[in-house]
């Protein structure tokens, strides 16, 4: 009798054996079915470090959304596009519609004009000019400018500008621009541009003027902008340069600064200011 119990006990001892002796498998491991047998197996490899599984890295959404180094200066700056009066090789985003003013202009006087980018790359502006030396004179001002390069933090670009003469066709000014511009320290805090520009002169003559220059516009809401312009050759070789102050804010960018010039014969600093403002809807 007691061995026929002992015999009963070791049965149900056997069969219960898998149920206690056998663990739930760990993650990235699994057991054997053989009863009363665990039998760990190596989990299969891993990119994302986490056992048993296989993850494909995907792009980050988020990292592609990152701005470059041009697209935040152009979307902190309304005045993006120049640094005085020469122009950088940015251009606004697609959309976008504004104003500019300058005073004094050239010829001394206010030109005002309405500017739009048709894409992310070409920007068209037309206004006027109200020439103080001449009273009542006025001058049409039609601009198109087109990036032709854009990285992340460099862009070239070719502007063509014309300015129509107050009274006649005699004086109007056509001025080809190519400029070069690369941003520098982070989120291009500094912005720094080479331009090279072409005219037949406000004469008209077969003569082409060439006028070649830099500018830097550095800082975050006040900006320092220095903008140098140098042309002609010999003795009639002279340049000039801007130095003033840019006020940012999102809409608008306000300038203020003076200009020095030297023609060769004669140099000094201009007695009136000049303003330039940006204004972006």
């Amino acid at each position: 009798m007691r061995r026929t119990v002992a015999f009963s006990v070791l049965a149900l001892a056997a069969a219960a054996a898998p149920a206690f002796a056998q663990p739930s498998a760990a993650p990235g491991f699994t057991t054997s079915q053989a009863p009363g047998a665990v039998i760990a197996e190596p989990p299969p490899p891993s990119d994302s470090g986490v056992a048993g599984t296989v993850n494909i890295p995907q792009p980050d959404a988020a990292a592609a959304q990152i701005p470059t180094a041009a697209q935040s200066y152009i979307a902190a700056d309304p005045a993006a596009g120049r640094a005085f009066l020469s122009p950088t090789a940015f251009t606004a985003r697609k959309g976008t519609a504004g104003v500019e003013l300058w005073a004094p202009a050239v010829p001394v006087g206010i030109l005002a004009a309405g500017t739009y980018a048709i894409t992310d790359r070409i920007e068209i502006a037309g206004g006027g000019m109200g020439v103080f030396v001449d009273e009542g004179a006025t001058a049409g001002y039609l601009s198109a400018k087109v990036q032709v390069i854009r990285r992340a933090g460099f862009g070239v670009a070719a502007q063509l500008q014309y300015i129509s003469a107050p009274d006649s066709s005699d004086d109007s000014l056509t001025l080809l621009t190519g400029a070069a511009s690369k941003c520098l320290g982070a989120g291009c805090k500094t912005l720094v541009t080479l331009h090279l520009s072409a005219t037949p002169g406000v004469d008209q003559s077969d003569a082409l003027h060439i006028l070649a220059g830099g500018s830097l516009v550095t800082g975050t809401r006040l900006k320092v902008v220095l903008d140098a312009y140098t042309f002609g050759e010999g003795p009639d070789h002279g340049g000039a340069l801007y130095a003033g102050l840019r006020r940012v804010r999102h809409a608008y960018a306000l300038d203020a600064g003076f200009v020095a010039y030297s023609d060769g014969d004669d140099a000094g600093v201009l007695p009136l200011p000049l303003v330039a403002l940006n204004y972006r809807f």
